[in-house]
C-alpha cells in the first residue's frame, strides 16, 4: 500500500489539491490529508493549525491584527491560526512551500494554489477513479485534536489510524499508556512515515552527500522497510516508492 503523504508532496506544496492530484498517476492508492478545522467548523487541509510557514498570510495586511501567541500541545506557537478564520477567509489566502531550504523547486509554485476543504479531498477522491480506472481512497489524520477541543473545535470524535509519536493528548487525558502499550497487539498492520528522497531525511546509510536537499538512495530505503515486513508507507514521492515496488515483485 502506497500512501500520498499529504499529496506528492515533493513536487508541489503540500496538503493542496495540484498536490493530491500529482500522486494520483504515480500510482499512490491513498491520499493523505491533515485536518484542522475553521472558526465556522469546516474541515480543511493543513499540517498544523498555524499557517504563516504553509501560506502567504503574512502577505496579507487586512489579518494583521489575526497574528496571536497560542499554546499548541504545550509549546507557545507565534502566528496565524485556522480557527480564526471563516473559510472563505482561507481561501483568500494562498499555499506555499514549507520547507523551501530543501525544496527549492518547489517554490516556483508559490501562490498558486488555496487551502482545499475535507470535501473538496472526497470528491478529488470520487473523480480520480473514474480517470485512472482504479479506486483512490482517503486516510485522513486529524491534528491537535486536544488543542481544537479545548477550543470548542473537536475534530472527528473517532480515529481511524493511531499515531505513535503523538503522546501529548495522552498526558492532557491523564491516560496511563505508553508506546509499548499503544504497538502490544498482535496483528496489527503497520505504515511507517514519512520516506522522502531529500538527504535530510534519509538515514545515513542512504544519503548520496552531505548536502541536505541533494537526493538519495529512497529506493534502497524502502527495499530495507520491506523486507522488514511494513505493510505500506507514507511517502512525498510516489513515484519512486512505486518504482521499488515493481522492482520487488
Amino acid at each position: 500500500m502506497i500512501i500520498r503523504h499529504r499529496g506528492a508532496s515533493g513536487y508541489r506544496p503540500e496538503h493542496t489539491l495540484a498536490s493530491y492530484e500529482l500522486a494520483a498517476p504515480m500510482g499512490a492508492d491513498f491520499i493523505e490529508p491533515d485536518l484542522v478545522t475553521t472558526k465556522d467548523d469546516v474541515l480543511v487541509t493543513r499540517h498544523e493549525p498555524e499557517i504563516c510557514g504553509t501560506t502567504d498570510v503574512a502577505n496579507h495586511p487586512e489579518f494583521e491584527d489575526r497574528k496571536k501567541t497560542k499554546l499548541l500541545d504545550g509549546v507557545a506557537t507565534t502566528g496565524w491560526f485556522t480557527e480564526d478564520f471563516t473559510l472563505a477567509e482561507l481561501k483568500t489566502l494562498r499555499a506555499v512551500e514549507r520547507i523551501p531550504a530543501v525544496r527549492q523547486h518547489n517554490t516556483v509554485f508559490n501562490g498558486r494554489y488555496q487551502i482545499p476543504t475535507f470535501q473538496e479531498v472526497i470528491d478529488l477522491s470520487k473523480r480520480l477513479p473514474k480517470e485512472l480506472g482504479r479506486p483512490i481512497g482517503i486516510y485522513p489524520e486529524t491534528k491537535h485534536p486536544t488543542y481544537f477541543r479545548a477550543q470548542g473545535l473537536p475534530l472527528e470524535p473517532e480515529l481511524l489510524v493511531q499515531l505513535t509519536s503523538a503522546p501529548y493528548d495522552f498526558v492532557v487525558s491523564g491516560d496511563k499508556r505508553t508506546y509499548a502499550d499503544i504497538v502490544s497487539a498482535a496483528g496489527l498492520v503497520v505504515h511507517p512515515y514519512t520516506f522522502r528522497v531529500e538527504n535530510t531525511f534519509l538515514p545515513a546509510d542512504f544519503r548520496s552527500s552531505a548536502v541536505a536537499s541533494d537526493s538519495g538512495d529512497l529506493l534502497g530505503e524502502i527495499a530495507a522497510y520491506r523486507k522488514a515486513g511494513i505493510d505500506g508507507l507514507y511517502t512525498d514521492n510516489t513515484d519512486i516508492a512505486v518504482a521499488e515496488e515493481k522492482e520487488a515483485r
